[in-house]
């Protein structure tokens, strides 16, 4: 008997892309959650299709790409706002039916809630070569009582940072708020958000070039929150509304380990007007 398939839309955020895929429910088989230095960084989850379930509807000239390693696999993202798409060997070809399989991020899909699919974990750091990161950017600055200055970087080491910071992790009881939001670009983006003051965040000299801004408010509204992203690799860094005192930084680009932060997932603003519609 043939599997029952369940037919999915998904788009980068600003939908320049799209795309169509069938697959089996997700609940029955799960996404796969990479730990390699990539894919942790942008929070992925890898699901499989045939090729022939998959179909990109639009946006094939949208879609940067960016290697690493032994440059076999090819990791596919808007350009625009950054949103990862899919993995491929090669993005020319891309989706290759000769392939057999379509290998798709599951954050892309706009009618699911990603923090609802199961995971299953997939041990891509243990792939050679090793991932080595540059020299972190640990700048000397002042310190308020109890802070440190905890180094990031996107994965393509273009953009370095600090952020000025009480420690995150759980055991030194400072109870940092640290966010998983699921709203239309940060559970697309996979972003895990921390939030101290505007001038808190040290960006290493240099980076800022390499960074690419994001907004999806109407142009005409002075509040707008944007996004910023490594122009390379696509990682999503910070995001700040315009005169706010504080903004976000993606913990998951920190010298942290998450597993030993509380993350509160929150849901509410996915409930919130407007919502998000796939044209």
């Amino acid at each position: 008997m043939a599997p029952h398939l369940e037919t999915h839309v998904g788009t980068c955020h600003c939908q320049r892309i799209k795309f169509t895929v069938r697959i089996p429910p997700l609940a029955d088989s799960p996404g796969a959650a990479c730990d390699c230095s990539h894919c942790a960084r942008r929070g992925l989850v890898w699901a499989m299709a045939d090729a022939a379930d998959f179909a990109l509807e639009r946006g094939r000239g949208e879609l940067r790409t960016y290697a690493f390693g032994n440059k076999n696999f090819q990791h596919l993202s808007c350009a625009t706002c950054g949103t990862h798409i899919a993995g491929a060997k090669s993005a020319d070809t891309f989706p290759d039916a000769a392939s057999g399989k379509i290998m798709f991020n599951v954050r892309a899909l706009r009618d699911i809630d990603v923090h609802d699919v199961p995971r299953k974990p997939y041990s891509g750091a243990a792939l050679p070569p090793a991932y080595v990161p540059a020299t972190p950017f640990r700048p000397d600055v002042p310190l308020k009582d109890g802070h440190v200055v905890v180094p990031g970087a996107c994965h393509c080491q273009a953009v370095q940072f600090a952020v000025r910071t009480l420690p995150l992790e759980r055991d030194m009881g400072h109870g940092v708020v640290v966010k998983d939001c699921n709203c239309s670009i940060c559970g697309g983006n996979g972003a895990v958000w921390v939030y101290p003051q505007a001038a808190d965040l040290l960006l290493a000299p240099g980076a800022e070039a390499h960074l690419q801004e994001y907004a999806f408010a109407p142009p005409e509204k002075a509040d707008r929150n944007r996004f910023y992203s490594c122009a390379t690799c696509s990682c999503l860094v910070y995001e700040h509304r315009a005169g706010a005192p504080k903004l976000g930084v993606n913990v998951r680009l920190m010298d942290v380990d998450l597993a030993q932060v509380d993350v509160t997932f929150s849901k509410e603003a996915s409930q919130r007007e407007p919502q998000y519609e796939v044209k």
